[in-house]
Parts: structure tokens; C-alpha cells; sequence
């Protein structure tokens, strides 16, 4: 690389160095810069060039961060004794460079274009070297560089070059500085996700986990495809589990509700247009202004380019698909706010802000709470709903000839109803369905007949208040006698349904 200098002034030549997060063995001279006609009346060009170091392996630092914290948890450990020597590893560190015309001083905005024309050098090398030897190596994006890297500014004459230059740090990203702070977390909000930790799931939690991916790839990695997809799936599985949730609201048997679901022509484009529109109201109108529009014409068709097109997102983009992303949340919220769908669905506001959300709005009352609290269900919402979105995503895959139920491999029950009568059940786990079978008594051990009979003998003495069932092991399959049918039809402990009309 030649500097052009002029009498009119020195000319500023910055230098940054970057760790690569994989070594690469980048070679020099090959052309790894902005080609000539990329050249402006303030910046020449800007290079890149491989250096490569010996270093400590990162990973003993990080073995010893948390031996540091075994010591202060484990009373009666100690340090050890003996010094070892760390191993190293090979690290690349990538010299980036930036000539800037002669006689201009670059100042904040310059400097951080010209970065960010580095970056994208480094990204293209990578990916090509990527391409050709298919070694899936991390290729460094702004966001997910350090937060400071060291940075040397000299200014070339023709009399003096200037090395080393001023050393200086340069601030690269502030989100990047989130490992290095600890987060200060009110009780209530670790008392709702303890609660959410003993229910191992709740209503919304694929979509909040999903949404989540996306602001780590477009905050943390600078993954914009990653980032558009994951808000692109986010926004699709929200829409789909609010109108789930209605439906289990309405007390729909998930085998209808499939339905809904089993047309191809059918997506949550058109789903969302006729059926949350007629539950919650508003402006559902793809061609219009509000955010459902702004859904689809920034997350739903960039999502389309993205796979099918083999489109590359800029970070303009990614960041308007995030804004309407979250925005058909938001709309969502306000829809289930108002008064009189909050009364007709007070279990699916509920479950997508709670009371401290109601209350931020200004809409809880302790008239909507008994309305909560007057709810008697056989399982608490969460659950139940959990059961019935599985039980229709069964009957969906079964109806599209997947995932279909096997009697050779199901488990064999005993069910002993609260009046009193015994019914033997297969049940395939794995698809979600039972059916009836022939009494199995006589197929039993001596010793499991006998256990069996004592214990259905205990429930005759003490009657439970409800259907018990009674895994037989040892037993698979039998002679059915009945159909297949969803297991939350006659199973228990598999209810599903939101008026406890299961028995069907």
C-alpha cells in the first residue's frame, strides 16, 4: 500500500486491529481492499492484512473465572500450588487500514465509515475463503467486535511517515458491553420467572424466546439475515398463538381449530385478516398504514426475499423489521385492552402482560382480578392451554399422515373413572392419541395381576374424586376396541379444554 502525500498537507493514515474470532491463515497482497473507483475526495482507500500470534489459550482464563468462583462457593478448597504454563493457540489479528486524502483531518464520522468499510472487507475475505475451503468460520460484524480496540492515527509526509503513529482506543460498539455489566433484577420480576421455571413453559414463551434471538443477532453478532428470520418467526408464531389462545378461550375442540390450519392456501397473512380481526378488531389491512401493514411489508415480504431470494438484509432493514416486529405485539395489546375484548378473553390478556402489565395500563381492577380468580379449571391456564395447542398440532400431523399413532408400541393403562367402572387404554405418547382396548388382566405376571388387583381394590375402599389411570408395565399394545381419538378426550391428567368439556 502507497500513501499519497501532497504538499497541501499530511496525509492521515489510520490503523485498527481487530482479533479475528476463528484464526484464518489471510494472506498479504491479495488484494484485500476498496478498488480504486471506491475513492472519494476524502478517503484513498481502505485495506486489510492478517497478522498472526502465539497467544494463552482464552479458554484457561476462562477455567480459571470459574475455579475462582468454586474456591469462594466450596468451603475447604484452595487455591493449589505449583505454577503451569498456559498452552497458546494461534490468533489472527486483521491490521485495518484507512488512507485519507491529503490534507484532510477525518473527524468521528469519517473515522467510523471507514471502519465500517473494513468490516465489510474482512466479511467479504472471510466469506470467499469460507466458499472455497467450507470451513464454516465466524465472520466478525460491528456488533459483535469488542467494545474498544486499540487504534494508532499517524500522518504521512513525504519526509516522514509518521509510524507508530498516536496511539489511541477506539470505541466500537456500545451493545457490545452487555457482558460486562450485571443487570439489576426486581424481586417481583424473578418471582414471575420462577413461576414460569416450575411450569416449564408458558403461553407465549416460544415467541418471546424467538423474538429474543433476533436482538442478540442483530445487537450482539450484527447477524442480519439471522436477525430477520428470527423476528420473521417471532411475528408468525405470535399472531398464530394469540388466535390458538382465543380459540382455547372459546372453548373450540383443537380438532376443529385444526382445520383453520390445514388449509395450504391458508397462512397467518390471511388467518390474522379474518379471524383475529373479527375477535379483536382494528385495522387488519396488508395494504393499509397501520402495523399489521407494516408487518408485512417489513418482516413477512423481507423474510421472502431473505430465503427464497437469497437476499442479504442491511442493517436498515433488519432494525425496520425489529421496529415492526414488535410493533404487531404492541397493536396486539392494545386490542386485547380494550374493554370489550378484555372481558370476552381476560385469561389472554392476562397471559401476555399480566397484572403489571394491566396496571402500567391503567385497566386492572380488582373486579377483573375475582373475574381471574373465578376461573376453576383441572389444570392452572398455562398448562391447560400448553395441552391443547399440542393436542392440535397432533391432530394436524395426523390428518397430514405424520407422526401417526402405533398400538404395537403404545403403553398400556388402566383407567378407573370416579364411578367406579375400569377401562384399559393404549396410549402412543408419541403421537398424542389412545384408544380403547380388551382387558389385559389375564396377560399379567402372577405378581403384577396381583398388584393390580390390590390397588384398583384400595380405590374401590377410598373412592377418588376423580379418573385415575395406572401405568401397566411390562405391557405394550393390546386388541383395540375403539378408535383413536386425542388423548385429552379420555385420558386424565391430559385435560385440555377451557370449560373442562374434555370428555367428548
Amino acid at each position: 500500500m502507497t500513501e499519497q502525500v501532497s504538499a497541501t498537507g499530511p496525509t492521515t493514515v489510520v490503523h485498527w486491529f481487530i482479533k479475528l474470532p476463528d484464526p484464518v491463515d489471510l494472506p498479504v497482497g491479495r488484494g484485500w481492499q476498496t478498488p480504486p473507483d471506491a475513492a472519494t475526495d476524502r478517503l484513498q482507500l481502505v485495506s486489510i492484512a492478517g497478522r498472526q500470534l502465539d497467544r494463552p489459550d482464552s479458554s484457561v482464563n476462562d477455567y480459571d473465572d470459574a475455579r475462582s468462583a468454586a474456591l469462594v462457593a466450596l468451603p475447604g478448597t484452595s487455591p493449589g500450588s505449583g505454577a503451569s504454563t498456559p498452552p497458546t493457540r494461534p490468533v489472527t489479528v486483521v491490521e485495518m487500514v484507512a488512507v485519507f486524502s491529503p490534507g484532510f483531518e477525518p473527524g468521528e464520522s469519517e473515522l467510523s465509515d471507514a471502519f465500517d468499510m473494513g468490516v465489510e472487507i474482512i466479511g467479504k475475505a472471510l466469506a470467499s475463503y469460507a466458499l472455497v475451503t467450507k470451513d464454516p468460520v465466524r465472520v466478525p460484524r460491528r456488533e459483535s467486535l469488542p467494545p474498544m480496540i486499540p487504534i494508532f492515527v499517524r500522518r504521512a509526509t513525504n519526509e516522514d511517515p509518521g509510524y507508530p503513529g498516536d496511539e489511541g482506543t477506539f470505541l466500537v460498539n456500545l451493545a457490545s458491553t452487555r457482558s460486562s455489566i450485571l443487570p439489576k433484577v426486581e424481586d417481583a420480576a424473578w418471582e414471575r420467572a420462577a413461576t414460569f421455571f416450575s411450569h416449564g413453559d408458558y403461553e407465549f414463551a416460544g415467541y418471546v424466546a424467538t423474538k429474543l434471538s433476533g436482538f442478540r443477532a442483530i445487537d450482539r453478532d450484527g447477524d442480519y439475515r439471522g436477525a430477520v428470520l428470527a423476528f420473521a418467526t417471532a411475528a408468525e408464531m405470535l399472531l398464530d398463538d394469540v388466535l390458538l389462545h382465543l380459540l382455547w378461550h372459546e372453548a373450540v375442540r383443537p380438532e376443529d381449530a385444526a382445520q383453520m390450519f390445514l388449509d395450504p392456501r391458508s397462512g397467518p397473512l390471511s388467518r390474522s385478516r379474518v379471524h383475529l380481526s373479527s375477535r379483536l378488531g382494528g385495522d387488519w389491512n396488508q395494504a393499509g398504514t397501520g402495523p399489521f401493514a407494516a408487518w408485512h411489508r417489513d418482516v413477512a415480504s423481507l423474510r421472502n426475499r431473505v430465503v427464497h431470494g437469497g437476499y442479504s438484509p442491511t442493517r436498515a432493514e433488519a432494525d425496520a423489521c425489529r421496529t415492526a416486529a414488535t410493533s404487531i405485539e404492541q397493536y396486539i395489546v392494545e386490542r386485547l385492552a380494550t374493554d370489550a375484548v378484555r372481558t370476552r378473553y381476560p385469561l389472554t390478556i392476562d397471559a401476555m402482560i399480566g397484572r403489571p402489565g394491566m396496571e402500567r395500563r391503567g385497566i386492572y381492577s380488582k373486579g377483573f382480578q375475582a373475574k381471574l380468580d373465578g376461573w376453576v379449571g383441572a389444570a392452572p391456564p398455562a398448562v391447560l392451554f400448553k395441552r391443547w395447542r399440542t393436542a392440535l398440532n397432533d391432530e394436524r400431523m395426523k390428518v397430514q399422515g405424520e407422526n401417526l399413532p402405533d398400538l404395537a408400541s403404545s403403553e398400556v393403562l388402566v383407567v378407573r373413572r370416579r364411578d367406579g367402572a375400569t377401562e384399559w387404554w393404549a396410549w402412543d405418547a408419541q403421537s398424542g392419541f389412545a384408544r380403547r382396548i380388551a382387558d389385559r388382566l389375564a396377560d399379567l405376571s402372577p405378581a403384577l395381576r396381583v398388584g393390580l388387583t390390590d390397588h384398583l381394590a384400595n380405590l374401590d375402599a377410598s373412592p377418588p374424586d376423580q379418573d385415575v389411570s395406572t401405568k401397566v408395565e411390562g405391557l405394550v399394545g393390546g386388541t383395540p376396541t375403539g378408535d383413536w381419538m386425542l388423548a385429552h378426550r379420555r385420558l386424565p391428567l391430559a385435560e385440555a379444554m377451557f370449560d373442562g368439556s374434555d370428555f367428548y
